[in-house]
């Protein structure tokens, strides 16, 4: 129960200040590409978005489509879960 509860924590942490996180507006729908923060963020994390589509992808997880449609949601909670684990690491 808290290590779950310290994830989401930390998830929703990464989300608000991470270059991931800044992709979506108030309402958690991506912002325009079209604008500054849109574009910054999107070169910012080009690299780590093939990356991951592309392991995704050789283990079969999901079709390609999906994983690009997903990967910023999945970014942020890979994210949130490391973070996690550096506190569970520091506390222990």
């Amino acid at each position: 129960m808290l290590g779950s509860l310290g994830v989401q924590l930390a998830v929703a942490m990464v989300a608000s200040i991470s270059q991931h996180g800044v992709l979506y507006d108030g309402h958690g729908v991506l912002i325009d590409r079209e604008s500054t923060i849109g574009n910054d963020s999107l070169s910012l994390t080009a690299n780590q978005r093939k990356c991951l589509v592309d392991a995704l992808y050789q283990k079969k997880v999901d079709d390609e489509e999906f994983l690009k449609r997903t990967v910023f949601e999945t970014l942020v909670q890979l994210a949130g879960v490391r973070q996690a684990l550096k506190v569970r690491t520091i506390l222990q």
